[in-house]
């Protein structure tokens, strides 16, 4: 069924309306909630739609509107500590809330992604298979690509904005029924709640260094050059508002580490740098980093795991019995365990900071691990499938 019915929902674009809205809302358990944004040429997100709605009401609010002060709806979120928050695919979203409500979040937070990964389905499944799914709705997405922060927006534009929470709102209720008809609301409770971790919003100016691509390379002195410079490119894409690269590109940071430049015409020298690109700054930095004792210097990054035939051939293995156990169990591989982690595990399977050693991935796949790596049990091919055997 494609989406044809008429979507009602108010647009709002002043304050008396807004909390109007605001307090017909607040008493209901939830409230689906989605941004449209636009980030081309700036460090953060321009806000440019807020889309909320509970099981009743839907509205648009609209950020560009000289008589609507968004702060009223941050306001609301922080004082709600009963209402759940109900997204899909968040991360983004969150962020911008973080950053516009300086530096807070909404108390209760529920992602349908992630909650989808407990009965069984990819991670990454989209907003529009999912509502097909439950509602049996096919969305219109012809309005993807946008510019929302265009006005005035077509009716055609906020309905496909507006659709983003009303279908939202008929689907989480749903997929509550289905997390606690096969009792798995335990198993995503670890996951939502680290959506309320700080670090995934808001970068830390002396780790920025450690999102570059090919750093592991360097010496102790070249990290410490590295980890400034990056250091100050944050600062001024900060209070720039500008992205990352029109400050200085990755590569042009990586360069100057590696060589070094003691001079003007040595810095002027290296691709990517005029004598408009900060340059008297950049000088200073490298004085300053070339003067850091180099004990002081940040560790190099961790290389990424490596496994011997044998261990390779292990990480197989487990693989099957994850895949196994995902099947029987119905809950997404990517929930139960990380390759990441498959493979630390294998390095050191007793390793207690691993989740599959603990609580409900232990109960169903982390003791399975234990036993299979002891000879315990052995994965069997039979005319029904591969299936665990247990050995006597």
């Amino acid at each position: 069924m494609t989406n044809r019915q008429m979507l009602e929902y108010d647009v709002i674009d002043n304050n008396e309306t807004c909390l109007s809205f605001l307090h017909k809302i607040e008493k209901s358990d939830f409230i689906a909630v989605d941004t449209e944004f636009v980030r081309k040429n700036t460090y953060y997100p321009e806000l440019s739609l807020i889309q909320i709605a509970d099981s009743h009401h839907a509205a648009i609010l609209d950020p560009h509107s000289d008589s609507l002060n968004i702060n009223i709806f941050f306001d609301y979120m922080k004082k709600q500590t009963k209402q759940y928050f109900i997204f899909h695919s968040s991360r983004q979203d969150l962020e911008i809330f973080f950053y516009l409500s300086k530096n807070s979040l909404p108390n209760n937070i529920f992602d349908t992604q992630i909650a989808m990964q407990a009965l069984g389905i990819s991670s990454q499944i989209g907003y529009g298979d999912l509502v097909y799914q439950y509602l049996n709705i096919s969305l219109d997405k012809s309005q993807q690509f946008i510019d929302w922060n265009k006005r005035p927006l077509s009716k055609k534009e906020l309905d496909y904005a507006a659709a983003d929470v009303i279908y939202l709102a008929k689907v989480y209720p749903m997929i509550l029924q289905d997390l606690r008809k096969n009792n798995r609301l335990d198993y995503i409770k670890h996951d939502m709640d680290s959506l309320h971790d700080s670090t995934l919003y808001d970068s830390d100016d002396n780790i920025i260094w450690q999102r570059l691509k090919k750093t592991k390379k360097f010496n102790a002195r070249q990290r410490i050059i590295i980890r400034d410079i990056a250091k100050w490119r944050e600062k001024i894409a900060k209070s720039k508002n500008l992205p990352r690269h029109y400050i200085l590109k990755d590569e042009t940071i990586l360069a100057i580490a590696a060589y070094n430049p003691q001079s003007h015409d040595e810095l002027t020298n290296i691709r990517g740098l005029t004598s408009s690109h900060h340059t008297e700054q950049l000088l200073k930095i490298l004085k300053k980093a070339n003067a850091i004792d180099i004990k002081k210097a940040p560790p190099p990054l961790e290389k990424a795991i490596q496994l011997n035939n044998k261990e390779s051939s292990l990480l197989d293995m487990l693989n099957l019995l994850l895949q196994i156990t995902a099947k029987k169990e119905n809950i997404a591989a990517q929930l139960i365990c990380s390759q990441d982690d498959l493979k630390k595990f294998i390095k050191n399977p007793k390793n207690n900071k691993l989740s599959i050693l603990h609580d409900w991935r232990c109960d169903i796949f982390g003791q399975k691990a234990l036993d299979l790596m002891t000879g315990k049990i052995a994965l069997s091919y039979q005319k029904q499938g591969i299936k665990i055997v247990n050995i006597t």
